[in-house]
């Protein structure tokens, strides 16, 4: 009984030898030619990490710089809560900490929350105090906030149309080679000259 315990432990121990892996080929004479290099074997990790309890291990970190004050995080928390990464999505919440940050002169937190207000979600709709956040971005040079003060210029809905304002506001997105300004430009330009026609 023993001596076939025996034999069937170095056995396993033979075939457990005998399942590494295939050795790589010899590193060829030119290391340095792409055609002969030495592939790369990639070895998987014995425990991987799973990007769900990163995220919400990331978002604990950024909870705690967040209520520490921190505006930065603030800004991510609410963009986290926003996108639902590694916590629950909650609109509320993501606007709470935009303002917090927003009020800390963080710029794309303050043009976030101009988005929340102007569409309602989180907050209470407020268009006028959603331009004015908008404005602010776009005094401090943000071409996206420039882009949309300039087509709030158009519309004579929040505040009165005025071409010029909406030309000026969009020339500065476009300078800064904001994309979308480009479309709107021509357009802008189309209706000053009509108007200068008529």
């Amino acid at each position: 009984m023993r001596y076939t315990r025996r034999v069937v432990f170095f056995s396993l121990l033979i075939g457990l030898a005998c399942l590494r892996p295939a050795q790589a080929p010899a590193q060829q004479e030119k290391p340095d030619s792409p055609v002969f290099k030495k592939p790369h074997v990639a070895q998987p990790p014995l425990i991987e990490q799973s990007d769900v309890l990163y995220e919400i291990w990331q978002s604990f970190l950024v909870s705690r710089k967040a209520n520490a004050g921190d505006p930065v995080a603030q800004h991510e928390l609410g963009i986290r809560y926003m996108l639902g990464r590694g916590i629950e999505p909650d609109t509320v919440k993501a606007a709470y900490w935009f303002a917090k940050a927003s009020a800390q002169n963080m710029l794309s937190s303050r043009f976030n929350l101009g988005i929340f207000l102007f569409q309602g979600w989180g907050v209470p709709w407020n268009p006028f105090e959603a331009f004015r956040a908008f404005l602010s971005c776009a005094e401090s040079g943000m071409p996206e906030a420039q882009h949309i003060v300039g087509l709030f210029y158009t519309d004579n809905m929040v505040v009165p149309m005025d071409v010029e304002r909406a030309l000026h506001w969009v020339r500065k997105a476009d300078e800064a080679k904001y994309k979308p300004a480009k479309e709107v430009l021509v357009d802008l330009e189309k209706r000053e000259q009509q108007a200068a026609a008529n």
